[in-house]
C-alpha cells in the first residue's frame, strides 16, 4: 500500500481543489461514504443523476478478462421505491432483498440524454439514451473496448444536442476518475471457490482512492434475478456478511456471484441538476455449493 501513496498525492495535487472533484482517500482502511450510484431506495420526486463508467474484471470467470461499459442511472422518481429489505444485519451495512432493487427503476421518468460521448485513449464512443415514459430501458451497455480506462483511470464525458427538442442533456462536460483495480483477498484470491458450509462470510479487498464501495451476492444467472445481498461498507477493504442473511436467501445451495465494486465520484452539473460522474472498478468470485 505504501507504493500507492505517492501516486495518490500526485493525483490529488492535480485534481483536488478545483471545485468539481471530491478529494479521494488514498487507500484501504479509510472511511467510506456508504453510498452507491445504484440507489436501492428513493423517494417520489427525487432526481437521480448518476453516470457510471465501469471496468469489470474476471467476466466469465477468466482472471485476465476485462469488460468496460456504462450505466445511465438518470431518472426522476414518479413513485417511491417499494422494495424494502427482508433482513438487515446487526451493523446495518448489509441488507437482503428478495429481488434486485434495480427492478424499481422501471416506470420512472427517465431522462433523455441523446448522446453521451466518452473518450479515454483509443476509446471514443457516443452512447444514446432516450427511453419512452414507462419503458424498461436498457440503461446499461458495453463499450467496444476499454481504451485507457485501466491504464490512466480517467475518461472525459460530454453531451451535445444530438436528437433535437427531446434531448434534456446538452450541457454535460466533465471527467470521470477511477479508483485502482479491485483485488479480492478473501474469501479467496481465486476466481472460483466453495461456499463455507455455515457461518458468516468475511470479504476483503484492496482498492485505493475509492469514495464508496458495494459488496453484492446474487444467484449467478444471466438475468441476475432472485435474492440479493447488498452491503455498503463503512470502511474500505472489509465487510462481514452475517450467516442469517445468507441462510435466509438460501444462497449456499447454488452458484452465486460475489462482486466487489469500488467507486470514485466526481461532482458535475448538467440540465440544471447536480450529477455524479462515477468511475467503477469491479471484481467478482464464483461461490459454488459443496459437491
Amino acid at each position: 500500500m505504501n507504493a500507492l501513496r505517492p501516486l495518490a498525492l500526485v493525483l490529488c495535487l492535480a485534481a483536488c481543489g478545483d471545485g468539481t472533484t471530491t478529494p479521494a482517500p488514498s487507500g484501504n482502511g479509510n472511511t467510506l461514504s456508504g453510498t452507491s450510484p445504484y440507489p436501492a431506495q428513493f423517494a417520489m420526486g427525487q432526481a437521480v443523476r448518476n453516470l457510471v463508467l465501469r471496468v469489470e474484471t474476471r467476466v466469465g470467470g477468466v482472471a485476465t478478462a476485462q469488460q468496460c461499459g456504462y450505466s445511465f442511472v438518470l431518472f426522476d422518481a414518479t413513485r417511491a421505491s417499494t422494495q424494502m429489505p427482508t433482513l438487515t444485519d446487526s451493523s446495518g451495512d448489509c441488507k437482503l432483498y428478495m429481488a434486485p432493487p434495480e427492478a424499481e427503476y422501471t416506470n420512472q421518468r427517465w431522462v433523455c440524454a441523446g448522446g453521451i460521448n466518452t473518450e479515454s485513449g483509443a476509446l471514443m464512443q457516443v452512447s444514446g439514451f432516450c427511453p419512452q415514459m414507462g419503458a424498461a430501458p436498457p440503461w446499461e451497455g458495453s463499450f467496444r473496448g476499454c481504451g485507457a480506462l485501466v491504464s490512466s483511470r480517467e475518461a472525459s464525458v460530454s453531451s451535445g444536442d444530438e436528437i433535437g427538442p427531446d434531448d434534456q442533456v446538452t450541457d454535460l462536460a466533465g471527467t470521470v476518475r477511477f479508483p485502482t483495480t479491485v483485488e479480492i483477498t478473501a474469501p479467496t484470491t481465486f476466481t472460483v471457490t466453495t461456499w463455507p458450509a455455515a457461518g458468516d462470510l468475511v470479504v476483503a479487498w484492496s482498492s485505493a482512492q475509492a469514495t464508496s464501495a458495494v459488496v453484492r451476492i446474487e444467484p449467478d444467472t444471466a438475468t441476475r434475478t432472485g435474492p440479493t445481498i447488498i452491503c455498503t461498507p463503512r470502511i474500505n477493504g472489509t465487510v462481514r456478511i452475517e450467516a442469517a442473511l445468507i441462510d435466509r436467501a438460501n444462497l449456499r445451495a447454488a452458484d452465486a456471484r460475489l462482486r466487489v465494486s469500488s467507486y470514485r465520484e466526481t461532482a458535475a452539473r448538467a440540465e440544471n441538476h447536480a450529477w455524479n460522474l462515477v468511475g467503477a472498478m469491479s471484481n467478482s468470485v464464483l461461490l459454488q455449493p459443496a459437491r
